[in-house]
């Protein structure tokens, strides 16, 4: 067989179920030749746009070149003045350092007392909240400083230097409370500390006269990132090294500034929503408004805090700043103007940042400002979005004015048709209808639709409702071929058919067309599709052409439901009304479904084993005087679905191994496992007993199955026989070793044989 492969899901699916309305799709509509009013829209159109943008070009573009130096010159003058308030701090701690410098070299008797030093360098710390420490390393190596902890916590430290192995520190504690100083206690510690070896000593002495600053560094008692800058006193004649005086400067100054200047209640908008940073020539943070993005923790374990680099902050505005820096977007040399660069964030390319850099000359540090670009040509966009609406409404009145008539008397009617040959191409033909039109070729074209959309419902009628969508989606002409899938299928039948044909003579088509209406309505509520009628029969599948993991569970609901409407109509139906009754026979399992026939004639349909078990389970009924029996499969995938008893257990034709047979007595809706009836479980007692031989147990289970089931049950009387028999021929009469039942999906074939086991010894 050609084309037989294996099965791969469809993408999607296209429903025409009743009560289940199918989207729609759009249908490309193809090109028109060009009308006058075309040719007037599209001329009107390109003159109105060729003059607006003759105006609107040269205006953007010296609006924005106005902006962008605006944005250059405000970003500098931000810049500047951060510079400014870096050099005032500086310069602050440098000329304060002056002033003690020459207290000791005007009075170095004066400075030599501990008490009267001390008094001047607390005077000193109070005047001046960013100084952290005043401390004077000797050229012995002894150090005394007074530090600042906070307003209010001060303390003295002398420590002193020897050649012994420990050196003595003593720290004096102080409160300033109500404009005093007060001593709240010491501690005498052992300590070593030589003022020698400390980074601003060493820069001091090797600079004899000059102010020196120290590299930038984290303040191991609070915390905070500062720098020393300090200056050597004139040495001696009885020493060979100076003694130093140093400030500690704390940097948190910088970076309350710099919050203060950049706040979401500024009154600039660029200063609401820009930022600005401090840092060193080599990327070390110095300020930002954050301060967290200053300091950071060692990698090392037990390590101390570290100022930051810029390219280890986490703030997106550092990160724009140092990618740029990286890639050379921004200059960092030549800097003694601000230097301005238009940057774009790598991850939103339309976001737009200026980015100005300026130097402080004293120590080489580099102040930037961070501000974006939408804060300066939001007033340009705005205009631009006015200027585009007024456009657009211009447009839009031309466009109208221009093809209001056609559009009336072409446009439309010839959508709607485009629109309902997409319908047709769907196969949606209740959305096809006819269309008025002043024209005559368009009222044409709509009958001409008319009596394809007619065409096509006849047409449809012979295929199942689900395959044409599927052949539509696909695009291609069907052709022979098939693929393996598990699916489920359903054979039903009129019992006693003959009988009730006779007896209708004409009238049977009538009768037989209200029939199959019925029982196909809910086969396809139940999402099945029908093959085809065979006669009286129906032959149903699921689970193909659109993929169903509940195949063996909807056919069963289907066979239920149509079972259901016919005992209904039975009960409601008066003395002379012609009643139908069905069988139905259910099998699941792997088949092949697809396009079989000739290129000239194609049939879809399912073949294999488990369609030829179905049809032989529907005519297994009549034995039984059941109405559904389902094949062992069909129980496996919907066995916690359904609610059962095990029939028989038989060797269908061409097989060795029996299977079992089951009645499928109702649907089971709720929770947990269903409830079976006492008589079921009884009979399927006798059929165990009947299976291994013990024919006397088998009638007793038989005998109470049929008395506890109301109106009694059928196939345990033949049960019973069947037992009786199998006792009379091991009495001594012949026994038959096979019993063969008829039943045939066609009428016109020969009888189908579905053998039973031998019961087991």
């Amino acid at each position: 067989m050609a084309n037989i492969y294996q099965h791969n899901p469809a993408e999607g699916s296209l429903k025409q179920s009743e009560g289940e309305s199918v989207p729609k799709k759009k249908a490309t509509r193809p090109g028109f030749g060009l009308s006058f009013q075309n040719l007037f829209l599209i001329f009107s159109l390109v003159t109105i746009l060729s003059t607006a943008l003759v105006i609107f070009v040269p205006f953007d573009s010296t609006a924005r070149e106005n902006v962008d130096y605006l944005a250059r010159k405000i970003n500098a003058e931000t810049s500047l003045r951060v510079v400014s308030e870096v050099s005032n701090l500086l310069e602050s701690a440098e000329l304060v350092q002056e002033s003690i410098y020459q207290m000791f070299v005007a009075s170095p008797r004066m400075m030599s007392n501990a008490v009267q030093r001390e008094q001047v360098f607390f005077s000193i710390l109070k005047a001046n909240p960013s100084f952290s420490w005043l401390s004077l390393g000797l050229s012995d190596g002894n150090f005394f400083g007074v530090q600042r902890a906070d307003p209010v916590n001060f303390r003295v430290v002398d420590s002193r230097h020897s050649k012994r192995e420990f050196d003595l520190r003593n720290t004096q504690k102080f409160l300033f409370v109500d404009g005093e100083y007060v001593p709240v206690g010491h501690k005498l510690t052992k300590k070593n500390y030589d003022a020698r070896k400390r980074p601003w000593y060493k820069l001091a002495s090797a600079e004899p006269g000059a102010t020196v600053w120290t590299n930038l560094y984290v303040f191991s008692t609070s915390g905070k990132p500062g720098l020393n800058t300090a200056k050597a006193l004139p040495i001696s004649a009885s020493s060979e090294s100076p003694d130093v005086i140093s400030i500690a400067l704390e940097l948190e100054r910088l970076s309350t500034f710099l919050a203060t200047l950049f706040n979401p209640s500024a009154d600039s908008a660029a200063l609401r929503e820009g930022t600005g940073f401090i840092m060193t020539a080599d990327g070390i943070m110095v300020a930002f408004p954050d301060q967290a993005q200053v300091v950071i923790a060692s990698d090392k374990p037990g390590g101390k805090l570290r100022p930051r680099l810029l390219s280890e902050t986490t703030n997106p505005y550092l990160s724009l700043v140092s990618d740029a820096l990286a890639s050379g977007e921004v200059p960092t040399v030549n800097l003694d103007q601000p230097s301005t660069a238009l940057i774009a964030d790598p991850l939103n390319p339309e976001k737009l940042f200026y980015v100005t850099l300026s130097a402080e000359t004293r120590l080489g540090w580099v102040v930037g400002t961070i501000i974006p670009a939408s804060v300066f040509l939001s007033t340009i966009e705005k205009n631009n979005e006015v200027l585009i609406f007024l456009l657009g409404i211009m447009v839009v009145v031309l466009s109208v004015l221009s093809i209001i008539a056609a559009r009336i008397v072409f446009v439309r009617p010839l959508n709607r048709m485009v629109d309902q040959m997409g319908a047709i191409e769907q196969f949606r033909l209740h959305d096809v209808e006819k269309v008025s039109s002043a024209v005559s070729e368009i009222k044409s074209l709509s009958r001409s639709m008319e009596k394809m959309k007619t065409g096509l419902e006849s047409f449809g009628r012979y295929l199942p409702r689900e395959l044409l969508p599927e052949l539509l989606k696909k695009d291609q002409i069907a052709a022979i071929g098939a693929e393996r899938r598990t699916l489920t299928v359903l054979f039903s039948d009129i019992a006693n058919f003959t009988t009730i044909s006779e007896k209708l003579g004409f009238r049977l088509a009538e009768h037989l067309a209200a029939y199959f209406e019925s029982m196909s309505e809910r086969i396809y509520r139940n999402n099945g599709v029908i093959d085809k009628y065979i006669g009286d029969a129906i032959m149903a599948f699921w689970g193909a052409p659109i993929p169903n993991e509940n195949h063996a569970t909807d056919a069963c609901a289907a066979a239920v439901s149509c079972r259901d409407a016919l005992a209904e109509q039975s009960q409601s139906a008066k003395t002379d009304d012609v009643v139908f009754s069905a069988r139905f026979g259910i099998s699941t399992g792997r088949m092949l479904v697809g396009n079989f026939g000739s290129n000239n004639r194609l049939s879809y349909t399912v073949i294999g084993d488990p369609v030829n078990l179905a049809a032989r389970l529907e005519g297994l009924n009549k034995e039984f005087g059941t109405s559904i029996l389902i094949g062992p499969t069909t129980y496996q995938f919907a066995r916690y679905e359904i609610i059962v008893r095990r029939l028989d257990q038989v060797i269908v034709k061409g097989k060795t191994e029996a299977v079992d047979v089951y009645e499928l007595l109702e649907m089971h809706d709720g929770w947990g496992p269903p409830v079976i009836p006492e008589w079921v479980q009884i009979y399927e007692e006798g059929l165990k007993a009947y299976l291994v031989r013990d024919l006397s147990s088998a009638i007793e289970y038989f005998t109470k199955a049929n008395a506890l089931r109301p109106g009694g049950d059928y196939a345990s009387g033949v049960m019973i026989e069947r037992c009786q028999g199998i006792t009379r021929e091991l009495a001594g009469e012949k026994l038959i070793s096979a019993e063969t039942i008829n039943s045939s999906p066609n009428k016109e074939d020969k009888p189908a044989r579905l053998e039973r086991p031998k019961p087991t010894d």
